[in-house]
């Protein structure tokens, strides 16, 4: 049944998607398996007075963020409580 199914769709060749879909693993997984996604422009959700994400720069030899105020950002995981 699974050779049906794959044979069935393989030739989807262009996928339409709603915004929530919009994320970087399933476009990878789209682009990947050699078909086209289309998805709407969703506007940056920056608040006023905030950075804005390409604002920010990775060092990727330190493994930290650099915010705009050149202040170093660790990663820190949050518990139960936030």
């Amino acid at each position: 049944m699974t050779v049906q199914y794959s044979q069935k769709y393989e030739t989807i060749k262009k996928v339409c998607l709603d915004a929530g879909f919009n994320t970087s693993p399933i476009c990878h997984q789209i682009l990947t398996s050699g078909r086209v996604p289309f998805l709407p422009y969703k506007r940056p959700m920056t608040k006023k007075g905030f950075f804005k994400k390409y604002e920010y720069v990775y060092d990727e030899h330190l493994d930290i963020y650099i915010c705009p105020n050149e202040k170093d950002l660790h990663y820190k995981t949050a518990d139960r409580e936030g």
